[in-house]
């Protein structure tokens, strides 16, 4: 029972955590990366299964190797789920020997895809950063987010609305403060530059760097110094009112001059759009008027104890409605009986929410922090239970080698001493 809650419980914070970007690289690469999986996959299976034959490894045994050799620790436990379901009278062996395969191959799983990424590194002069560069226009990299000055000089640019700029020039940047005869505004959409203007400009480096080539060029003034009107402060967003709601839909600009200029999730800081979804213990960086800040961190709620609460209704809700899934039972051609389990059933609903987000008042979607906390719990859970169940037949699997070393040998003193 505590493996199967475990199971459930990470695998369904899994599910939540990466349904948005799941299902968003299924659209875009969702053949390739399909195609890729079931080629690996079938490749593994086939070299595990003549593996077996020749070394005589039972069905339950190979099926744990090739979880193990694929490190993939939910894979173990929906092969324990279907022991469980169908292993008649060999439940106990079938499963000990499952655990066993897995616990063998694991760490050359991890080993060898360790070697695997720096030959290929050097056979096809693999190149990080340009990488890392192409990822960014999908996914958050991590990269250092600047915030810099710049003096407005080229004359093609004036006169043209930010809006039309970052068209043309495809510029992946946001236009902060704007500091025009020593008067300071924010930028929006329709706001038009003129010769002498000093504006902030946020985003990776080396694009901010070419976005002042278009514009002018770079100043050592700093205008983020000057808080007399305009302030900069981090915001938790912790009002489950607006999470799961995009930036856009907020309307924020109808009701003060704010910017939101970077958005800090986990451990990676990203530049905020309109497009943006906000997540409950996200935080938020704002550039508005110093007078706006307290009305604007009550609409964001701006409490770090708020978010370290779960919500045990949608929690508990979305992993009642995983295990459901998971007890549905299919009939494939030969009378196979397929069903999702613990392992696939949580999966797919907390992918299906997460991409959902909300429906209605429920919000499907943790914090950041409490979602890691419980992958955590259920992680040990699960793997505490399994190895309580399988040491022993873990231990005298791996001595058997020594013992048999020793029985087909000739007796010495020192096959004594070993044996």
């Amino acid at each position: 029972m505590i493996k199967m809650l475990g199971l459930a419980i990470f695998v369904y914070s899994i599910g939540l955590s990466s349904g948005p970007s799941f299902f968003s690289s299924l659209k875009s690469r969702g053949v390739t990366n399909l195609l890729l999986a079931l080629t690996l996959l079938t490749g593994l299976s086939v070299f595990i299964g003549v593996a077996s034959f020749f070394f005589g490894f039972d069905a339950s045994g190979a099926a744990g190797l090739l979880a193990g050799i694929t490190t993939n620790t939910p894979a173990l436990a929906g092969l324990l789920d279907a022991i469980q379901k169908n292993g008649g009278d060999h439940i106990e062996v079938m499963s000990n020997n499952a655990v066993v395969g897995y616990s063998i191959s694991y760490p050359m799983g991890v080993l060898g895809l360790m070697i695997a990424m720096a030959v290929m590194q050097r056979l096809f002069k693999i190149k990080y950063e340009q990488e890392t560069q192409q990822l960014g226009k999908e996914f958050p990299t991590g990269q250092p987010i600047v915030h810099l000055t710049l003096a407005v000089q080229n004359e093609p640019v004036l006169g043209i609305t930010v809006r039309d700029l970052k068209h043309q020039h495809q510029m992946n940047v946001l236009f902060g403060r704007l500091r025009r005869n020593g008067n300071d505004t924010l930028c929006n959409w329709d706001t038009t530059f003129e010769q002498g203007d000093l504006v902030g400009v946020i985003g990776e480096e080396e694009e901010v760097a070419r976005v002042a080539a278009i514009l002018g060029q770079l100043t050592d003034l700093d205008l983020s110094e000057d808080r007399s009107v305009f302030d900069i402060r981090r915001i938790f967003v912790s009002n489950p009112e607006i999470a799961g709601k995009t930036v856009a839909s907020l309307h924020l600009n109808e009701e003060f001059p704010v910017i939101l200029t970077r958005i800090r999730r986990g451990d990676v800081d990203s530049m905020v759009s309109a497009d943006t979804v906000l997540e409950l213990g996200d935080r938020v960086r704002i550039l508005a008027r110093k007078k706006d800040m307290k009305q604007i961190a009550k609409l964001f709620g701006d409490s770090y104890e708020h978010i370290s609460h779960i919500d045990l209704l949608s929690f508990g809700l979305g992993m009642g409605l995983g295990i459901l899934i998971g007890s549905i039972e299919m009939t494939l051609p030969g009378n196979i009986l397929f069903s999702l389990g613990f392992a696939g059933g949580p999966l797919v609903a907390g992918l299906i929410l997460s991409f959902l987000r909300r429906s209605g008042p429920i919000l499907w979607t943790l914090p950041y922090s409490a979602n890691l906390t419980l992958r955590q719990i259920g992680l040990m859970l699960m793997l505490a239970a399994i190895g309580i169940n399988s040491g022993a037949t873990f231990l005298s699997t791996m001595l058997s080698s020594v013992r048999h070393s020793c029985f087909y040998q000739e007796p010495s003193s020192v096959c004594s001493a070993e044996c």
